[in-house]
Formats: structure tokens, sequence, C-alpha cells
């Protein structure tokens, strides 16, 4: 989907929304809907920070939780998963918010946010975030990018582009572009020597900068403990150093999960934690990584999936609707009303713009 039918979609589905249409389908919908976010900000950047949109403008994310306290049933994510594993039926318009990552904005931003709603989230933190041991690796090519003080990057590593010209911030956009997918389909077991490359051609790394942009920086333990201690936030794995586990060797993927898990047992108090995919996609988890999981007490799981959960979904490959911008978006998404109409909404979009726009 282009970037234009993609604004034009949303705005379309807000003004669905507004218009109360998501009253009648939250009647119809069954399953829980379980929604995922990263960080949040407090839209105050500088350059290229958050180009990516990761981190939710916290007015958004407020206004998201005025809809759900109002209209829906938020419940905290171990009770969801208590409730499917009794075979009991999933209350109706039942929504779960979750976090990944572990970033430091979850307790400055968002739970001051959750107290005042009343709502929980679960927070799926990578201990290597945590520990100082690595900043997550968007963060780290949008941070490369935009500090690079050459007008041409160029770069000698297979998958990646051999140039990218710098020049004024709309090409260092466009780099960031032709950077994110390329990296994606870089093997796993190269992926951070990927990063590593590129900070080294840039001549610039955000783990040298001594005051980084707040966005970028993790959960420290103390924060964790109290977002753990907190009636209204939990704590899960999100591994140790992000690793997409399907596609790493099954020592390493042990390795790296048992790290994590006994790191937030020993240094955050975390007994029992659900799990959440670094990427989430089919074919970023498999049959290899439920053993694991399995074997070191796991019994719950998120995929990024886009579906709802009905009673009888499988809990280790549980679904996750992807970030909803404010309230409006959130109400189409958790109504349902959004995979009513997206296809059709979609479809109308492509008739006026055309498809490389």
């Amino acid at each position: 989907m282009t970037s234009n039918t993609r604004k034009i979609l949303q705005s379309g589905l807000t003004a669905l929304s507004a218009c109360g249409l998501t009253r009648w389908c939250r009647k119809k919908q069954t399953g829980a809907c379980i929604l995922m976010y990263h960080g949040f900000s407090n839209g105050k950047h500088r350059g290229l920070e958050n180009h990516s949109r990761l981190h939710l403008d916290i007015k958004g994310f407020r206004h998201t939780a005025k809809v759900l306290k109002k209209h829906y049933n938020v419940i905290p994510l171990q009770l969801l998963a208590d409730m499917m594993a009794a075979g009991q039926t999933i209350p109706p318009n039942t929504v779960v918010l979750t976090f990944d990552d572990g970033y430091a904005s979850n307790y400055h931003l968002a739970l001051p946010v959750l107290e005042e709603m009343g709502l929980h989230a679960t927070v799926f933190a990578s201990t290597g975030f945590i520990e100082g041991e690595m900043y997550q690796w968007p963060d780290r090519i949008e941070y490369a990018i935009d500090h690079c003080p050459s007008e041409t990057l160029k770069l000698n590593f297979p998958g990646l582009p051999e140039e990218l010209s710098l020049k004024n911030i709309e090409q260092r956009k466009q780099a960031l572009l032709l950077l994110d997918p390329a990296l994606k389909k870089i093997p796993q077991g190269r992926h951070l020597e990927s990063i590593d490359h590129i900070e080294q051609a840039a001549g610039v790394a955000l783990a040298d900068d001594p005051n980084p942009a707040d966005i970028y920086r993790p959960l420290t333990w103390d924060q964790l403990r109290e977002l753990e201690k907190s009636k209204y936030a939990s704590i899960g794995a999100h591994t140790h150093v992000h690793a997409i586990l399907g596609h790493c060797p099954p020592s390493f993927a042990r390795q790296d999960m048992r790290r994590c898990t006994e790191l937030l047992k020993e240094k955050g108090g975390v007994e029992n934690p659900t799990f959440a995919y670094p990427n989430g996609q089919p074919g970023d988890y498999n049959q290899e990584t439920r053993e694991i999981l399995k074997d070191l007490g796991y019994s719950v799981a998120l995929t990024t999936v886009m579906e709802f959960n009905p009673s009888d979904q499988d809990l280790l490959t549980l679904k996750r609707m992807g970030t909803p911008r404010n309230g409006y978006q959130a109400d189409t998404i958790c109504s349902g009303l959004m995979h009513r109409v997206k296809p059709p909404l979609v479809d109308a979009c492509r008739k006026f713009i055309p498809i490389n726009a």
C-alpha cells in the first residue's frame, strides 16, 4: 500500500468511526482484540527523530484510552489467557493493550494515562535493551542517517544499497525508506553486523550519544520493577537482543531466551512472564521456537498477525492488531469495522491514486 493510499484509508476509517458506524459493528464483533504499541512521544522532535512513527504521540494514546474506556472491556493479557485456557467465552468488546521493546516512555508517558483511565497494559521488554547493551535497530538507523555529516553514504554490505545521497532532509528520508526493507531481508545471523556497518560508514552511532533523545531511551530496571508491581501494568519477555527466533539457530534462540527469562526474574522480579515474538510474522517463529518457550515455562506468546482472537485460539500464537494513531482509528479496529470495510476502501482509493504513487 502506498503512503497516499494509507493516509486516505486512515482518514476514511476515522470518518466512519466519527459517524457512529462502529456502534453497530461492536454488537456483531466476537473475539478479543489485542493492540500493539512500541514507544510514545511528547511530539517534540528534531531532524528525522521518529520519522519511522514507531513512537506514538501521547495525545493520540490518551484519546485512544478515553475511547476504549468508554466503549470497550480492557483487561490484562494474563486474564484473557486464563479465560481462554479455561474454555470460557470471551466477553463482548474485549481489548488488551501491549507495548513492545521496553522504552522508557512506557513509564514516563503511557503509565500516567493508564493510571488516569484505569486501564492495564503488558510491556514486552528486550532485556539487552534494558541492560544498556543495545538500542533498537530502527532507532539506530534513524539516528545514523539523521546525524551523518556526509552528503553521501557509501555502503559495502551484501543486501544493502551501495550508495545513498544525503544532501537534504528529503533525501535522508528516502534513504531510510530504502534501508528499512533491505535490512529486514538480511539473515538474522548478520543483521546486527549490517547495522554496525551502517553506523561505521555514517561515522555516528546512537550508542555514542551522551544525551540521546528521550524517545530512544530504554526503561531502567527500577522503572521496570515499578511497572511490574503496578496494578496498571505487567512485564513480558521480548528476547534479549530482539532476535527473530525463527531465523536463528536453535542453540542461539534457546540461549537468548534463557538469558532474557533469567534477567527478568533476577533483576525485574518477573515470574512466569508472557512473551511477544520480535517481528512476529509467520516464519519469525516455528515449532522449534514453541518448544523452547514451553521448556522455559512460557504458555502465552503473541504474534503480529492482524486478526481477532477467538476463544479457542492457540495461546502460543495469539494475534495482534497494529498501532492506531487515535481513538477513532482504535474504534474502527477494535469494533471490527476496519476488517469489514478496508478491502473495498483500499480498492476505491486505488481507482484515484496511481499504484506507484
